[in-house]
């Protein structure tokens, strides 16, 4: 596979987990307002081919996981991946809505 069609391939892949972003709601806050030294929970999503890091080769080092929300400090998750919305704990709130979505969804 060529170094364009491997990029290409990369680029569509991310581009189909960000239309999964959700959407500010439901108490999510956006990730600036986030408290720096407290545990909260965090909508995080993988980092696109331009945000991350790349290879010796050059190629895009990514996570090949979905968005998802975890409880923890701010900044204690895989560098591949980014936080985009917070939201005060511990209780376990649902899940942002996603694009395109009336409702929230639960992971499965």
């Amino acid at each position: 596979m060529s170094r364009f069609r491997y990029d290409q391939a990369i680029d569509d892949a991310i581009a189909a987990v960000l239309a999964l972003l959700p959407l500010a709601g439901d108490g999510w806050l956006p990730i600036a307002t986030a408290p720096k030294h407290e545990e909260c929970w965090f909508w995080i999503r993988p980092l696109t081919a331009e945000e991350s890091f790349h290879d010796s080769s050059g190629n895009p080092i990514v996570a090949m996981v979905g968005p998802r929300k975890t409880f923890t400090v701010y900044g204690r998750w895989s560098s591949l991946m980014t936080a985009v919305l917070w939201q005060p704990g511990p209780s376990d709130p649902p899940s942002p809505p996603l694009a395109g979505d009336a409702e929230p969804k639960e992971p499965k």
